[in-house]
């Protein structure tokens, strides 16, 4: 993930913004941690949440900070965050509840802050070994973030498994600024 890491990251103020003093990341659904512990190892000042109660128990540990456990829809962040970074999180939200997501996920940016999410490319919404995923296309994300006005796409990319270390599925990802 470096090189997405450093993508994200360029579009992220030195020092953060105005309003935060410093660069803040909300790490949204971060799963085992990596991410939150790698931003933290750059400098960066990570709030992670992730609505399971075991990784949460194993990221804090991981990271060497208390993590909040927490579901997307109890997220109530205010201007809060340079950066949300919704790396494989956003594809476990049902496709009815994602709009109200988004919504929260700018709510918790500063004006200009960014957002980053990946997701699975396919097509339609699957359970796999117990797990909701919702799958999108490149024109179906483009078309999400253009109804969503509080966001401007700046990047729409894709990657394949090998870049990725995934084993599965391609990679769809995409840098929105809130405006």
């Amino acid at each position: 993930l470096t090189e997405i890491y450093k993508k994200f990251l360029n579009y992220i103020p030195a020092g953060g913004s105005m309003l935060s003093g410093e660069g803040r990341i909300l790490d949204a659904g971060f799963g085992s941690g990596r991410d939150t512990k790698y931003f933290i190892e750059q400098g960066y000042e990570v709030v992670a949440f992730d609505a399971s109660s075991e990784v949460v128990k194993f990221a804090t540990k991981f990271t060497g900070q208390e993590v909040l456990q927490l579901k997307f829809e109890e997220t109530e962040f205010q201007n809060e965050f340079d950066a949300v970074w919704a790396c494989a999180s956003l594809l476990h939200v049902e496709r009815s509840s994602i709009d109200s997501v988004l919504t929260k996920y700018a709510n918790a940016l500063v004006l200009g802050g960014i957002l980053y999410v990946s997701l699975k490319i396919g097509e339609g919404d699957e359970i796999i070994d117990g797990r909701h995923f919702t799958f999108f296309s490149e024109d179906q994300l483009a078309d999400m973030f253009a109804n969503h006005a509080q966001f401007e796409l700046l990047e729409l990319w894709t990657t394949s498994d090998r870049q990725v270390a995934r084993n599965e599925f391609e990679w769809l990802h995409a840098i929105a600024k809130r405006v």
